[in-house]
């Protein structure tokens, strides 16, 4: 099928109106996966007569000519849980993996992504992927996590890893706040966990926009990282989450206390760090 880009959700929702198998999995245009994948998820699937399979997944790093420098796997979890009480039992142990944010980890039974209705957000340029996985682990009875890695997650350097677009946070925020009230309700245990997400993506938005070095953005700086520190949602996350690691903890006490100009010392910092450890490593 071929359609004008209209972005990733847009994409994956075409994708979803055309199929007709029993089955849904998602695989993002730079990454891979393993020649197993379908048969060793369904099989799983099947077995258990699961609505959900996660499965690994193996982060393969690139260099900017696209050679590959290392792999490794992101995290190994297993379990069966045949009712949406020992699926919740086990939530924490796949956030702790980083296995809940992507779509492209796991298999999705068709008919039950159809019941719950759901679909990738249209316009939403981050935090989507929370936005459709939610509202099935909420509905979701019967999951099934493998620690064979199925799928290959490509971790390139280049110039999307350098530039700053506003929409990333805005979107976050966006979903994080429409999220809490049913994490709230479905799993409050999750709560802090999805509360570190968010302080987590301040630190990696402010991070690009520190690495960003087009003068229209340069110029901006202050005014932008004003606005993330100043915003409702982000002031009360950082005002409730019990912060866990060094970046996140002390993202936290900047936005806390509003401080600016700290804010902008320490990502510049931050940034010229990272410049010259990449110059040192050449």
């Amino acid at each position: 099928m071929h359609r004008a880009n209209e972005g990733v959700s847009a994409a994956r929702n075409a994708g979803m109106d055309a199929a007709h198998g029993d089955y849904l999995c998602f695989v993002d245009s730079d990454d891979a996966v393993e020649p197993q994948l379908a048969e060793t998820a369904v099989r799983a699937a099947q077995r258990y007569d699961a609505q959900i399979v996660f499965y690994a997944n193996m982060n393969d790093r690139y260099n900017d000519e696209g050679t590959l420098l290392d792999s490794a796997q992101q995290s190994s979890v297993a379990f069966v849980a045949e009712t949406a009480k020992e699926f919740k039992r086990h939530f924490l142990e796949l956030s702790h993996g980083q296995y809940v944010c992507p779509p492209w980890n796991k298999l999705f039974l068709t008919s039950f992504v159809k019941q719950v209705g759901i679909r990738f957000p249209e316009g939403v340029a981050g935090g989507e992927d929370s936005a459709f996985n939610f509202p099935l682990y909420v509905a979701a009875e019967r999951v099934v996590a493998i620690d064979e890695p199925l799928y290959r997650y490509s971790m390139r350097a280049g110039s999307t890893m350098n530039t700053f677009d506003p929409r990333l946070l805005e979107g976050r925020v966006s979903v994080h706040a429409a999220l809490l009230p049913i994490i709230q309700e479905w799993n409050p245990t999750y709560l802090n966990d999805h509360d570190n997400r968010l302080i987590t993506n301040v630190w990696i938005v402010l991070s690009l926009l520190y690495a960003d070095r087009r003068p229209q953005i340069r110029q901006r700086r202050g005014t932008i990282v004003r606005g993330i520190i100043a915003n409702p949602v982000v002031r009360e996350c950082a005002r409730s989450v019990n912060a866990v690691g060094t970046k996140n903890r002390l993202m936290t006490v900047l936005i806390h206390n509003g401080n600016v100009l700290a804010t902008r010392i320490i990502m510049r910092a931050v940034n010229l760090l990272k410049r010259i450890r990449s110059k040192v490593s050449r």
